[in-house]
C-alpha cells in the first residue's frame, strides 16, 4: 500500500494544475506553511496479533459459574464493582479473543463447491477441483492471510463468552467482612 500524499502535496498539486482550470489563487504561505503531519492509520492500526492477544482481567458474580461484573482492569477494582453490585465472588481470566481465519478450512470450502458443482459432474461423480494437495494448503494459506488482512482493517477483535483459563475464585473482600473473616 502507497503512502498517502499530505495535504501540502494536494495544495502544490491543485496550484499547478490551477491555470488548465480557469485559475485558483493559492498564496506562497499557504504552499509553504508547515503543519504537523496527520499520524497516519496505518500506524494506529493493531497488528493481528495485537488483535487477538490474550487479556487478563477481573471479573465477579455471585454465580461461580457465570460472571456478570466485569472486566476490571484489577483486583482493586474487581473488589470495588463487586462491593458495587454486592457480588461475593472475585476472579481473574484470560480470554482471547478469536482469530477469524482459524476457522476456514480448505476442506470444507471444496467439500460445499463440489457439492454445489454436483450437476457440472460426469455419470460417476468425479470431482470437478481436484488438486494436488501442496495447491490446497496453498489456497488454506492464502485465505487464512486475506481474512486476517480483512480483520486488521476493519479492526476486529471479536471475544469469546468463555474463558480461556482462569485463577479459582476467590470471596470478595466485602463478603468475608460481612461473614465476620479477614478481609
Amino acid at each position: 500500500m502507497g503512502q498517502q500524499p499530505s495535504y501540502d502535496d494536494f495544495l502544490r498539486a491543485k496550484a499547478a494544475i490551477a491555470p488548465r482550470f480557469g485559475g485558483m489563487q493559492v498564496d506562497e504561505a499557504t504552499l509553504n506553511r508547515s503543519t504537523r503531519k496527520p499520524e497516519a492509520a496505518e500506524d494506529r492500526m493493531k497488528t493481528i496479533e495485537q488483535l487477538t492477544a490474550s487479556e487478563t482481567t477481573w471479573y465477579s458474580s455471585n454465580d461461580t459459574e457465570v460472571w456478570h461484573g466485569g472486566p476490571y482492569a484489577t483486583r482493586e477494582e474487581a473488589e470495588d464493582g463487586a462491593k458495587a453490585e454486592e457480588h461475593e465472588w472475585i476472579m481473574r481470566a484470560t480470554k482471547f479473543p478469536i482469530r477469524v481465519s482459524e476457522f476456514f478450512s480448505q476442506g470444507c470450502f471444496f467439500e460445499a463447491a463440489e457439492e454445489s458443482l454436483y450437476d457440472q459432474s460426469n455419470d460417476e461423480g468425479d470431482p470437478i477441483l481436484d488438486f494436488t494437495p501442496a495447491i490446497n494448503l496453498d489456497l488454506q494459506s492464502r485465505v487464512q492471510a486475506a481474512i486476517d488482512e480483512w480483520q486488521v482493517a476493519h479492526q476486529l477483535s471479536p471475544m469469546p463468552w468463555r474463558f480461556s483459563g482462569s485463577d479459582e475464585p476467590e470471596i470478595a473482600a466485602w463478603a468475608k467482612a460481612k461473614e465476620g473473616g479477614a478481609a
